[in-house]
């Protein structure tokens, strides 16, 4: 399929009112982005948050608004994480879509010190999953702070849970920090299948 042809059936996606048709849009543009649908994204998300459905079409269009900076929706993804609702997919993603537009470059991490005291169980793994997915590379003194802050962050939660300090595992991994190496030790007694699976490929070298 060409770009004309692919453009065309974005457009008649994004026209539909039907959930699945906008999941396979937005699943076509994390794959392959065209700019000229961006107000379009951000559209959708606003119209479906403002009346509380499809909660999954809303993810996806976030995953989108995040990696594609697009700050028409900054004034949303702010309001999600004010409200800093617990066990939440969509204020998840809105943190991680909020810290992206708003940090400055790959070492920034002030987004996330500035909200220490505030940060709830989703809005801390947005925050996280992002310094992972970006291998982003704060200075050593930041590294510090936000493992020490950390550290216990999401403990104790429901069976089925999983544990949201999945990104700062996969961040440590590259970072120098004084404790990182104690904080990794500390992660291996965590009962959780993601940080299992990843520190395992640590100690066969495949990361």
């Amino acid at each position: 399929m060409d770009k004309t042809e692919t453009i065309v059936q974005l457009k008649k996606l994004l026209a539909s009112k039907k959930a699945a048709d906008l999941l396979k849009a937005f699943k076509k543009l994390q794959r392959n982005y065209f700019p000229e649908f961006g107000n379009t994204v951000v559209d959708i998300f606003e119209e479906r948050y403002k009346r509380n459905i499809s909660w999954e079409v809303q993810v996806e269009a976030i995953k989108i608004i995040g990696k594609q900076h697009l700050v028409k929706a900054l004034p949303l993804l702010e309001q999600i994480v004010k409200k800093n609702m617990e066990h939440d997919m969509v204020t998840m993603e809105a943190a991680a879509a909020y810290f992206r537009i708003v940090r400055l470059n790959m070492r920034d991490v002030s987004p996330i010190i500035k909200s220490f005291g505030n940060i709830g169980f989703s809005i801390g793994e947005g925050f996280l999953n992002v310094l992972g997915e970006d291998n982003m590379t704060p200075n050593i003194e930041e590294q510090e702070l936000i493992i020490l802050h950390f550290w216990h962050f999401g403990e104790n939660v429901d069976k089925g849970i999983l544990d949201p300090k999945f990104g700062l595992v996969k961040a440590c991994l590259k970072w120098q920090a004084p404790s990182v190496s104690s904080f990794i030790e500390y992660c291996l007694t965590i009962k959780d299948s993601r940080i299992s699976s990843l520190l395992k490929k640590i100690e066969t070298k495949e990361v």
